[in-house]
């Protein structure tokens, strides 16, 4: 059970985390495709540890990433409140 709430959560995490790249990556030119985890994107890739320690094992440091993530990807937070279940 653990195990599937992770990775649904995870789903819902990398989805975030690709339209947020795709957001950074618009108005590019000449980048063959490739585009530079900036920003939001960046701190959505690294949100994946963040997410999964139980709210009352994290850091200052990580509750801090976690409101950020609350305030900033709605999605993403109802996610990690309901253990991951999702509606992609």
């Amino acid at each position: 059970m653990v195990k599937w709430a992770t990775s649904a959560l995870d789903q819902v995490r990398r989805h975030a985390w690709s339209h947020a790249r795709a957001q950074a990556g618009k108005g590019l030119r000449g980048n063959w495709g490739r585009h530079t985890a900036k920003g939001h994107a960046r701190a959505l890739k690294h949100a994946r540890w963040v997410l999964r320690k139980n709210p009352e094992d994290l850091t200052v440091h990580q509750q801090a990433e976690l409101e950020w993530i609350a305030a900033t990807d709605p999605r993403l937070y109802r996610a990690y409140l309901r253990g991951g279940e999702t509606n992609l």
